[in-house]
């Protein structure tokens, strides 16, 4: 088998361990590297990849997460194209224009994204959770130097939201702010998406057309842009006022790029490399935080994987597909509220050999039930893991 890889940018976390995997498959690949400036319209790109599928004989095109012009491309050559996605929701503007050409198989980790495709009539659109490699991570061993009571992993989101409440008219930023606030400190409902809807979005842009200021009058969102932007704001509410409280407490670190000045209590570590020293920290942690992206509405993020993979104690807000595999109190920690995150941390600080137990536990069943052995079998052979 032979499989033509796209990859964005500077690449993806998990392009070294899906590759990995390819190769202990037998499976031959060709990787093609590019950023778009627009991911619906690039000339350069088409006629170049295009060439290629040409030229060279595939029997599939691969991406971490989905892009709508390789999708094109290889469409217009029945090649059958996979993507895997960790970013949720797609960063791709008019994503539903391509995401039912007839050679997608597009697999994502969050169930009621998928869902909510599928109920649109997509139903080349699949669930599949992230994977992890826990014998790279099992190889790689305990330093001292990146040793931490509480650790923290992620970005801050700093949102637009301030520039669109600017333009919006007293009735506009009201109603958004209450849904913001009315989300914060919520775990396993997402009450964004329940209350933004489209005659929200049209009150919102004629308030734009309506105003006195040229460069507000040149603004437009769209219905997800604008889900988005309130989600990563109230994950940076969440994140910050969280470590806040553990910080007042406990040696707090912070491996992350932003440095947000309303964080006085906690260190800001700077960034982290994901392949050698992000698994230092999970090992080193007595306590790793995860703190989901408020639109993740059922699905476990990669950080999630990556901590228990690596043998880390994982301390996370709820998540529905959690409950699947993984236990409160057997092979993870599991929180509903700032105050329980607090408590947690508080009884589990004081019990190590409970902790070491629950991070044993979860790392098995990481090994056992999320693995990229599993998961690109899936993505290979075209079908659906969800029997989890």
């Amino acid at each position: 088998m032979k499989i033509l890889i796209f990859e964005w940018g500077g690449g993806s976390y998990t392009y070294r361990d899906i590759v990995n995997e390819l190769c202990r498959r037998g499976v031959s690949y060709r990787t093609i590297s590019y950023t778009f400036r627009n991911k619906n319209e690039d000339e350069f790109f088409v006629s170049r990849f295009g060439r290629i599928l040409d030229e060279e004989r595939f029997d599939a095109v691969f991406s971490v997460n989905y892009f709508p012009l390789v999708s094109e491309c290889a469409n217009a050559r029945g090649v059958r194209y996979i993507a895997w996605c960790y970013d949720n929701p797609m960063d791709v503007p008019d994503i539903e224009r391509t995401l039912g050409n007839e050679v997608n198989s597009v697999y994502m980790f969050d169930r009621l994204q998928v869902e909510g495709y599928q109920k649109k009539g997509f139903t080349n659109v699949k669930h599949l959770p992230l994977a992890v490699d826990v014998s790279r991570l099992s190889a790689i061993p305990f330093d001292p130097e990146y040793r931490s009571q509480i650790s923290f992993v992620g970005t801050f989101y700093d949102s637009a939201i301030d520039i669109y409440r600017a333009g919006m008219n007293d009735l506009c930023r009201e109603y958004v702010d209450t849904v913001c606030n009315a989300q914060r400190g919520v775990y396993g409902k997402y009450i964004i998406d329940e209350y933004m809807a489209d005659e929200v979005i049209s009150e919102i842009n004629a308030a734009f057309a309506a105003s006195d200021n040229p460069a507000v009058r040149s603004m437009s969102v769209s219905l997800e842009r604008m889900k988005f932007v309130m989600a990563a704001d109230v994950t940076r509410f969440e994140r910050i006022l969280l470590l806040e409280m553990l910080g007042r407490r406990y040696d707090v670190q912070v491996y992350s790029r932003e440095q947000p000045e309303a964080a006085t209590h906690i260190r800001l570590m700077g960034t982290c490399n994901y392949y050698d020293e992000m698994p230092k920290v999970f090992k080193g942690s007595d306590i790793n935080m995860n703190i989901t992206l408020k639109c993740i509405q059922s699905g476990i993020p990669q950080r999630a994987l990556d901590i228990m993979g690596a043998g880390g104690f994982l301390l996370t807000n709820y998540q529905p597909e959690l409950e699947e595999h993984f236990e409160d109190g057997k092979s993870l920690a599991v929180f509903n509220s700032f105050e329980e995150a607090v408590d947690k941390a508080d009884y589990y600080m004081k019990h190590e050999a409970e902790r070491e137990r629950i991070a044993d536990a979860g790392r098995m069943i990481v090994e056992k039930h999320y693995s990229y052995s599993q998961a690109m079998g899936v993505l290979l052979d075209g079908g659906a893991d969800d029997c989890r």
